[in-house]
Formats: C-alpha cells, structure tokens, sequence
C-alpha cells in the first residue's frame, strides 16, 4: 500500500495545527485549515503566534527548542510582565548571594571582609502639619466642628 509522502511544508503545516493555546483551543483550526493551502496555514499561525522562551532568556540564555514556545498575543503579553519581576528579583537575589560569598572567601583566606559602602540615611517624611485653626477659634472634639470662642 503506498501512502503519500509529504513535503516538508505540508508537514509543518500538520504539525502547526497541533499545537494548541494554554485553554486547548487550537491556533489555526482544522476547519479553516481545510480550505487553506500549507503555505496560508503557515502564514496565518505566525500572524497569530508570537515565539517566547519558557524560561526567559536574560536568565540562563537558553535558546534550545526545548525552552522555547509559542503563545497567543494575549497570553504572552501577561507572561513577560511576570518574566520581567522574576528576572528583577533574580538579579538581586545574585548579587546579594554574591556579596555574601566574598565575605565568607575572605574570611576562610584570612584577610578582613569586604566593608560594604555606608548606606545613605534615609530621608525624613517631612509633615505639612495640620492647619491652623483662625484666630478666636477652637476645634469641638465631641461634634468634629469648629466652635467660636
């Protein structure tokens, strides 16, 4: 029995209608794909899919397929926000590690811990107080008003 080969388009064509969003909604459907040729199924998937790195790329610049994904623009807007905190708190998670590790080779060397630089203090909140109240006046407690004296 002699199956049909296919071309190396209409297979990723094949393999593009797989691949579904994070709800399992496909991207590009079969239905709208049975009246496209491979060449449109390719074109209207990455008009509608954007390609993000799972695990994001300032981290541990990994660009093997296997960290890399394709998202729907609506998700993957979210996506990097997150990525973007994470990446934050990452660095500053190293560099405090990275301080820590210098004074602990310092002191198994014997020399003195690195002296970190003094902070600058931190400013007052300056208050613009509470208004004064006009002159033969007072402030009622009891009924919250100003009363006449």
């Amino acid at each position: 029995m002699n199956r049909k080969k296919f071309t190396r388009d209409e297979r990723h064509a094949i393999a593009l209608l797989m691949i579904t969003r994070g709800n399992g909604t496909p991207i590009v459907s079969r239905k709208e794909a049975e009246w496209m040729t491979t060449a449109e199924i390719i074109e209207t998937f990455f008009a509608r899919v954007h390609i993000e790195h799972i695990v994001p790329h300032a981290l541990n610049q990994n660009n093997h397929p296997s960290n890399i994904q394709f998202m729907a623009p609506d998700e993957h807007a979210p996506k990097t926000k997150r990525d973007v905190t994470e990446i934050a708190k990452t660095k500053r998670i190293e560099k405090k590690h990275e301080a820590f590790r210098a004074q602990i080779l310092a002191v198994k060397m014997g020399a003195d811990p690195p002296v970190a630089p003094p902070r600058k203090p931190k400013a007052k909140i300056k208050s613009r107080g509470f208004a004064k109240p006009p002159a033969g006046s007072k402030h009622d407690w009891k009924t919250g008003k100003r009363v006449r004296t």
